[in-house]
């Protein structure tokens, strides 16, 4: 009796066995499945064409901007017989046109911007009684300065959507440095550090800028000279047919 069963056992054991082979050898020759299931991470690409055309745009609008401010605090210190004034403003212009995009030459602008705007205070304050060229000048000098003034506020947007964009490049760039090259990087990041100081920049200063302008359009209605918002609206989109 006890020999049979013992038989039985292992009679059992091979049969449990081979079963579980037969099974594990069956599925062992099909290939994976892909896991259908499970999301992949998406490959983000930085094109670096695009990304300097945009640093070059911003670079050029804001350089337009303060050119058009400067020229036309310029006009405007002529206006009231500043020549002194009228010239320093007029050189900075001269320095920034030498390059556009250099940051240096833009930040050095945006610094006469801010005195210029103090400037154009003065000259509300002095209330001198401008004759026929004066008030010529005063009209199309405050056009400049308006347009000057929605120029920055329109480059601060831009700007600071932009500072993103670098941010992300930037760490894209740093994981491939084989594709993207060695100076890809250094690059990126003199772009965001001009335009970390211009979104940060820009708002306040266009701010202040319409400010001014609008309490000069008031100034020149009491010397006999009308301009308006549409008037700084329309010099600024003259650029683009300009550029």
């Amino acid at each position: 009796m006890k020999k049979s069963a013992l038989v039985i056992l292992v009679l059992s054991v091979i049969t449990v066995f081979g079963v579980t082979s037969m099974f594990s050898s069956a599925y062992a020759w099909k290939p994976k499945v892909p896991d259908f299931g499970k999301k992949k991470e998406k490959v983000v690409k930085v094109d670096l064409d695009s990304v300097n055309a945009k640093d070059k745009s911003i670079r050029q609008l804001v350089a337009k901007a303060a050119e058009s401010f400067l020229m036309g605090t310029a006009k405007v210190m002529e206006a009231v017989g500043a020549k002194e004034k009228a010239e320093k403003y007029k050189a900075v212009v001269t320095d920034l046109l030498k390059n556009r995009e250099d940051p240096q030459n833009i930040k050095d602008a945006l610094n006469k911007v801010d005195e210029g705007n103090e400037d154009l205070k003065a000259v509300m304050e002095e209330k001198k009684e401008l004759d026929a060229e004066g008030k010529k000048l005063l009209g199309k000098g405050l056009i400049y300065v308006g347009a000057g003034g929605l120029a920055d506020i329109q480059a601060g947007q831009k700007t600071a959507e932009f500072v993103d964009t670098l941010k992300t490049s930037i760490d894209t760039v740093k994981g491939n440095p084989i594709k993207y090259g060695a100076k890809a990087v250094k690059q990126l990041k003199e772009s965001l550090s001009l335009m970390t100081f211009l979104s940060k920049t820009l708002p306040k200063q266009g701010s202040a800028i319409g400010k001014t302008f609008s309490a000069m359009t008031k100034y020149a209605k009491t010397q006999g000279v009308t301009v308006s918002d549409k008037d700084a609206e329309e010099e600024m989109a003259g650029w683009k047919e300009e550029g």
